[in-house]
């Protein structure tokens, strides 16, 4: 019999609890919060990171995952179909693929597709260096996050390496 918390119940190690989701171990959840994950990955590593994350999130949370990246030129369409579908081929569950023109910005693109397919949640990957000192997120993180409709997350570079998504919640 699976244990149920409400959102007034502590709750135990190995359990996340936000607002008046809680989510349990090995993706049984209640009220998951984040059905449909869109990650906005670009060709470089931060975007892996994005994808990587997503699909740990997907595993954790029961949710369903999105790769989008959005075409700025033509020429880029065959690499970045290679490039998503080998991070592709490294979800348990097989997440969809969207290759979008670019529509205005990279952000609103981003941000549009996130409304057409659903999304509770965006996912940016951080830049491996930012160009300024202070660390301060990339130009199309810094305007999605502007104006977000959905929840927006960026990934910090090396996130996926450094261990579970949440200490304490072991992953299958």
């Amino acid at each position: 019999m699976p244990l149920v918390y409400s959102h007034s119940s502590p709750v135990p190690k190995g359990i996340l609890s936000c607002g008046n989701a809680s989510v349990m171990r090995g993706g049984q959840s209640k009220n998951t919060m984040y059905r449909h994950v869109l990650a906005a990955v670009g060709l470089g590593p931060g975007g892996e990171c994005a994808a990587l994350h997503a699909f740990r999130l997907a595993r954790l949370l029961g949710s369903r995952v999105t790769l989008l990246h959005v075409l700025e030129s033509p020429e880029t369409q065959a690499t970045a179909e290679l490039a998503l579908n080998e991070l592709r081929l490294q979800a348990r569950l097989r997440p969809a693929v969207r290759l979008e023109p670019l529509q205005g910005s990279v952000a609103e693109t981003i941000l549009k597709t996130a409304l057409d397919v659903g999304a509770d949640l965006i996912l940016l990957g951080a830049r491996r260096r930012s160009h300024s000192s202070d660390g301060e997120p990339g130009l199309v993180a810094q305007a999605v996050t502007a104006n977000p409709r959905v929840a927006v997350q960026v990934v910090p570079f090396g996130v996926v390496e450094a261990g579970p998504v949440w200490p304490g919640v072991r992953h299958r």
